[in-house]
């Protein structure tokens, strides 16, 4: 015992800290508990035109239902052209493939283009309309040098030519020419577009008014340009002096963020000064965040004050009556998981779609949905208003090296169950090991903790794995006879005790991993496939060393590697169940790895999304179904077989069994989940677990029954024939 103490104290360090860990986060997640739901005004513009009100009336209807703002784009030269204005925008490449192109453009640039040297990257904007034409101008005069554009005139007919580069310029798809045998020719594209098209020209006022009559807050949403970045700050500070916006939050447009790269320092300064937010926006595969030059510097430089927001993109929307629902219950699913499981806290909302171009516009279906959205939220004290920020997160070295020398400790004692070392030896690897992973956790923190938490998944899952050995290889051995009632309760108690050395397991990955640019999924935990597959082939090898292959209770005992093992192996008669069986098992295999992401092909059915959204209405939170339909029941299987001494099942049943270590460590390996809502999760499914695992353990039973009468009647008929027979 005092050999063991050391090791003994280290682990009990470690699961204090452990707990410590799991507290500061819980309470830094405890600070962000209310979402904002703010508006896409282009897409609630094109709503309105298919409804009988204008969109001032659909922004009154939903600040009263509780939503908070409306975002607006600033306008482009793109943008302009898509909203209808009568406007001519073209790349000089292609101006003069129109033979008419002189007539149509106003004479003054005409003479210009005849007479003057020009790029053919340059941008040409064609108009008559001249309140457009000032709108244009105010806005580049504003943004841009006065080198970036020139004007023509002509009468109301006017011109303004803008400089482009050929970095610029955006091609089709390259097609081929043929001649006519049908032989390739030649390779074309063709210029499409500008970058330029896309610069940011201003925000339309006439948009801003429509938000503030409808009682709703402004965010603006302003683009970058790299090529002029030095007065696009004071640009969009202007326009927030002119309408007394005061911006909590700041969604960048584009690929930049504003002011980059020039002027980051001075954003930087401007966001801080004013207290405003910046946003990350989540992928559409809703894994981590969308590629924006700056701002994950940004993010950092201002101590991680930042939010997540998640866009409501077109497949979403077209989730209106979608799973046989009435209404838009599964979008409302869809953001219901978004704030609870994944940190986000700002919801981009555009109106649900019939199809791709028709809205919902019946009012009551968004009321409906937002109504019941926030009664869904208060079980988990949530609310729907003003978005809120976590309060920083930071690591702790202390912790890290206290959670290193105590999965050290564990690793020491489970490897006993191979080799024993000398006492010395074992302390001097202890000490080496903590030394190297203080020294990793100091020299690279990120890459330490990383390593560090993979390390805690694949030892309590490889402890799992050596306890359900060793546990199966004793009862052989031991031979003795339960009750079947008395195998029950050691079977629940058994898979409890399982279930809560898993969720220590995830609780240190979930600690451990616990800063702040984890739970805004700036980085996330890279060692998840790893930690799910390598514990299944620990349980094999170990099961292989100490069970072997078709060895006797006698043979079992010895703790060497027999080579009969090996022989015995190498003559097996290979069955066609035997090549169906490792069929099964590797499609299993392939699916239980393929399901675990969300950039996957195998995905699931309708019919199991619909039980799922079933549980995750009338649960807390929804427990995960291939651990408690699956992985705690085999465990609870697996605990009665080996009480039964079913020496031809222990493998069969244990690997599953072991899906309960990589299932419930996954579990917190989502890292943008709050963590008091994955240890509700894991509880849920280990309680359900060992209810369907009593119904398997029942049905067994049964069947054990069924055989043994059967067996009772055949050798009872074959004694019959052979009396029959001798009389």
């Amino acid at each position: 015992m005092k050999k063991n103490s050391i090791y003994i104290i280290l682990i009990l360090a470690l699961v204090v800290t452990t707990f410590i860990n799991v507290s500061d986060r819980m309470a830094v997640e405890s600070t962000a508990k209310s979402t904002e739901i703010t508006l896409s005004y282009d897409d609630f513009n094109d709503l309105s035109k298919q409804s009988e009100e204008d969109v001032v009336w659909w922004f009154n209807h939903f600040s009263k239902i509780g939503i908070q703002s409306v975002s607006l784009t600033e306008e482009s030269l793109h943008s302009l052209v898509a909203a209808g204005n009568e406007m001519e925008l073209e790349v000089l490449h292609n101006l003069k493939k129109d033979t008419l192109w002189e007539t149509r453009y106003p004479k003054s640039f005409v003479e210009y283009i005849q007479n003057h040297d020009y790029d053919l990257n340059d941008v040409v904007v064609v108009s008559e309309d001249q309140e457009l034409k000032e709108f244009i101008l105010n806005g580049l005069s504003e943004r841009y040098p006065e080198a970036f554009y020139q004007v023509f005139e002509n009468g109301d007919h006017y011109a303004i030519l803008l400089d482009g580069l050929e970095s610029e310029l955006r091609y089709s798809t390259i097609y081929k020419t043929f001649d006519t045998s049908g032989n390739a020719m030649n390779e074309n594209k063709d210029i499409v577009e500008s970058a330029v098209y896309y610069y940011g020209i201003d925000f339309d006022t006439t948009k801003i008014e429509n938000i503030q009559k409808g009682n709703l807050e402004v965010n603006l949403r302003p683009w970058n340009n790299m090529r002029y970045p030095e007065k696009l700050i004071e640009a969009y500070d202007n326009t927030l002096k002119e309408f007394d916006i005061k911006p909590r939050m700041l969604i960048f447009s584009g690929k930049e963020v504003l002011g980059y790269p020039d002027d980051y320092v001075a954003l930087y300064d401007y966001m801080t000064e004013h207290d405003i937010v910046p946003v990350l926006i989540e992928t559409t595969v809703q894994r981590s965040n969308t590629e924006q030059e700056g701002i994950m510097q940004l993010t950092k430089d201002m101590n991680y004050n930042a939010v997540r927001l998640m866009p409501m993109v077109e497949y979403l929307q077209e989730r209106y009556k979608h799973y046989n629902y009435d209404g838009g219950e599964e979008i409302e699913n869809v953001m219901f998981r978004a704030i609870t499981e994944r940190n986000i806290r700002v919801i981009y909302f555009r109106p649900f779609l019939i199809d791709k171009e028709t809205y919902v516009t019946d009012a009551k279906e968004y009321t409906k949905t937002f109504t019941h959205l926030k009664t869904r939220l208060e079980d988990h004290n949530m609310t729907l208003g003003e978005f809120s920020v976590m309060d920083y997160k930071s690591d702790n070295l202390a912790s890290g090296i206290i959670t290193g020398f105590g999965l050290l400790s564990i690793v020491i004692l489970a490897a006993r169950f191979f080799l024993r070392l000398p006492s010395k030896l074992e302390y001097a690897l202890l000490l080496l090991g903590g030394i190297l992973i203080a020294a990793a956790l100091v020299v690279a923190p990120n890459l330490g903790r990383q390593l560090l938490a993979l390390t805690g998944a694949m030892t309590i899952s490889s402890l799992g794995a050596v306890i359900l050995v060793s546990f199966a290889r004793d009862l052989l051995i031991d031979k003795r006879v339960f009750k079947v009632r008395e195998i029950i309760l050691r079977s629940i108690l058994f898979t409890l005790m399982m279930g809560l050395l898993a969720l220590l397991g995830g609780m240190i990955v979930g600690g451990l991993l616990s800063h702040s640019k984890y739970l805004l999924e700036i980085e996330f935990f890279r060692g998840v496939k790893i930690s799910e597959i390598l514990p299944l082939a620990v349980f094999i090898v170990l099961y292989i060393l100490k069970f072997g292959y078709n060895r006797s209770t006698e043979e079992i005992k010895n703790t060497e590697l027999l080579p009969k093992d090996l022989f015995r192996f190498l003559n097996i008669n290979i069955k066609v169940i035997y090549l169906l069986t490792a069929g099964i098992g590797m499609a299993v295999l392939y699916i239980y790895i393929a399901r675990s992401g969300h950039e996957t092909t195998v995905q699931p059915s309708n019919i199991e999304m619909i039980f799922r959204n079933f549980l995750e209405l009338k649960l807390l939170a929804r427990p995960r179904l291939k651990e408690f339909f699956l992985a705690i029941p085999a465990l609870m299987i697996f605990s009665y077989v080996s009480y039964k001494a079913y020496k031809p099942l222990i493998a069969l049943v244990g690997i599953p069994a072991m899906i309960t270590f990589t299932s419930v460590i996954n579990t917190f390996c989502h890292l943008r989940t709050p963590i008091y809502l994955s240890v509700i999760r894991t509880l849920i499914g280990i309680g359900f677990g060992i209810v369907i695992g009593l119904i398997g353990i029942f049905l067994f039973e049964i069947v054990e029954r069924l055989i043994k009468q059967y067996r009772k009647r055949y050798f009872a008929y074959e004694n019959d024939q052979e009396k029959e027979l001798g009389a």
